[in-house]
């Protein structure tokens, strides 16, 4: 019940690309959360989609999880390029826990906290294109800075399925890089597109003559989202 107000609360005043949803999962086909935290996507993408799947490391937030959504196949792991174990290193300011703030990835050094100490829990990763995770349309990353390398543990499905994309992209404090995403997927006929006041729009990434893309000015974090052609 306290993820479905969540949910709610979420999609009418926190984040508007959950109303996108609709338009970007295909109902005959599974989606992905990765990076499912308290479970806000994948509570919708249990609705929209024909299947959802879940990754989360964070074993407290797993357990919710698994207790608020049982109907979601969810996997205790991070999702990464290589499969094995890391170190999921989780903030913590004036003894409460962030959570959502928790991140295997070592360029993302939680700069922008303040004054915290890091609980450091062993997890393991996987890729997601060596499991047999059937037709995807759809794919939400949420990952603190690790996307490169959860697109990299996702570059077979991605070839092979091309699903929608909803991307957070930490800005360049946290070490996270819309041009280098943009550089993984545009050779994969996928076009980025944002989210303001003002609608969608092509996300922009500037290029120097002859040098591919140079690095975009992002917030704290920007979330693309990206399509097949």
């Amino acid at each position: 019940m306290l993820l479905k107000w969540r949910a709610w609360q979420a999609a009418r005043f926190g984040e508007p690309e959950i109303r996108l949803l609709r338009y970007l999962v295909d109902p005959t086909r599974a989606a992905i959360d990765i990076g499912a935290a308290e479970g806000v996507y994948a509570f919708f993408l249990q609705r929209l989609a024909l299947r959802c799947i879940a990754f989360e490391p964070n074993p407290s937030s797993h357990l919710g999880l698994k207790r608020a959504l049982p109907g979601v196949e969810i996997h205790e792991a991070a999702v990464s390029a290589v499969e094995g174990d890391a170190t999921l290193r989780v903030p913590v300011v004036n003894g409460i826990p962030y959570a959502g703030w928790g991140t295997i990835e070592p360029k993302n050094q939680l700069a922008e906290l303040a004054t915290h100490v890091v609980d450091e829990i062993k997890i393991r990763t996987v890729r997601p294109d060596r499991m047999a995770l059937g037709d995807i349309g759809f794919i939400k990353i949420d990952v603190e800075c690790h996307e490169l390398d959860v697109l990299a543990g996702l570059s077979e499905l991605l070839a092979k399925c091309k699903p929608n994309l909803l991307i957070e992209i930490g800005g360049v404090q946290r070490g996270g890089s819309l041009a280098e995403v943009r550089r993984c997927l545009d050779p994969l006929g996928y076009i980025g597109l944002r989210l303001d006041d003002s609608g969608l729009l092509k996300a922009p990434c500037k290029r120097r003559r002859g040098r591919g893309f140079t690095e975009c000015h992002l917030p704290s974090y920007e979330r693309l989202v990206v399509g097949p052609d």
